[in-house]
């Protein structure tokens, strides 16, 4: 989809400067990313000031005049940041970050640091929550959708990889202001008494699914997701009961 102004004030060696309500807008594409955001500017004047400090500072950056900023891409950037993370990081730890990674290159992947607007990361946000969880299936081995949404805690998960990779090379101060988390559901569950807890036993246990009763037993000694105990394997439970 092109992005059409309402109002095209001019254009100068292929990056016009639009007007788009009250505010005039800059856009023209660098290095092969799409640089368009807001002059926050109502003069024309100051806008196409803003519009040379924002080409200049691209220019010092791919230079390397900049030193603070480089112009890497998010790739790059991410690979630089796992290998620095993997003498820290237990293998648990960088499996999360992997994970993150796997959603965040697809949107972020070919992007320029200082190209990305705190804008680019809401429109992911939005987009995440309309995807679809995946999960790997234990007989077929292979990746699966499931019909579960990504849950915010999740993109909050992806939010702090995100943050970290552009703090590392100082761009992540520019766009912090304008970026926020998900709101999460964070309402505190209520144990079950024991008395709760035997009638929800015995009535498992009249149930005509054989395989009810283990099942709510194994979640409630173990405290396992109901995921988790879903996708038990009898090759994977130890035998040996304490």
């Amino acid at each position: 989809m092109i992005w059409k102004p309402k109002y095209k004030v001019g254009e100068r060696d292929g990056k016009p400067i639009y007007k788009e309500r009250s505010f005039y807008w800059i856009e023209f594409r660098y290095c092969g990313n799409l640089i368009r955001e807001s002059t926050k500017q109502t003069l024309k004047t100051h806008a196409e000031t803003v519009e040379r400090k924002r080409r200049r500072e691209l220019e010092e950056n791919v230079a390397g005049i900049n030193k603070a900023k480089n112009a890497l891409t998010f790739s790059t950037a991410a690979d630089e940041y796992l290998e620095e993370k993997r003498l820290h990081l237990s293998e648990g730890s960088l499996a999360i970050e992997r994970n993150n990674l796997s959603h965040l290159f697809p949107h972020f992947g070919n992007k320029m640091l200082i190209a990305i607007e705190a804008k680019d990361f809401t429109l992911y946000q939005q987009a995440r929550l309309r995807e679809h969880t995946k999960h790997l299936n234990p007989a077929t081995k292979k990746v699966q959708a499931a019909k579960k949404l990504a849950s915010p805690a999740s993109v909050n998960l992806e939010l702090s990889t995100f943050r970290a990779i552009l703090k590392r090379h100082g761009a992540w101060a520019r766009i912090q202001p304008h970026i926020r988390a998900l709101k999460v559901n964070d309402d505190i569950g209520v144990a079950l008494t024991h008395q709760q807890e035997k009638a929800l036993l015995e009535a498992c246990s009249r149930s005509r699914s054989k395989s009810l009763l283990p099942f709510v037993v194994t979640l409630l000694e173990t405290g396992a997701r109901f995921s988790t105990v879903q996708a038990f394997q009898i090759d994977n439970v130890n035998n040996v009961w304490c």
